[in-house]
């Protein structure tokens, strides 16, 4: 499994921030690998055209998913939906730890 990651928007977004990450599954120890596989299959269902954002100063929160069962793309805007919520967090983390801020 592989998923890329991209922030982008809120109130003062600072663009070299917004550069997209990629983690892939097979790079992460088995707790980690498990805990992302999980955060995907509550995300999953929320793949489709992205929403319209309601607000300028909104993030908008895009992930690219590919996986056995094909790639999709899942793009949620705040305030994220509570069964994107363990992804989006679990991936702000990879992207802090990867990127800063």
């Amino acid at each position: 499994m592989r998923v890329a990651y991209q922030r982008t928007g809120g109130f003062a977004a600072v663009p070299g921030l917004e550069r997209q990450i990629v983690i892939d599954a097979d790079d992460l120890p088995g707790e980690e690998r498990a805990r992302l596989e999980e955060a995907v299959g509550k995300a999953t269902p929320l793949a489709g055209p992205p929403p319209r954002p309601e607000a300028g100063d909104r993030r908008t929160y895009t992930l690219e998913i590919e996986d056995q069962n094909g790639s999709r793309t899942v793009t949620v805007t705040d305030p994220v939906p509570e069964s994107a919520r363990p992804l989006v967090d679990l991936m702000e983390d990879y992207r802090r730890q990867r990127l800063g801020g």
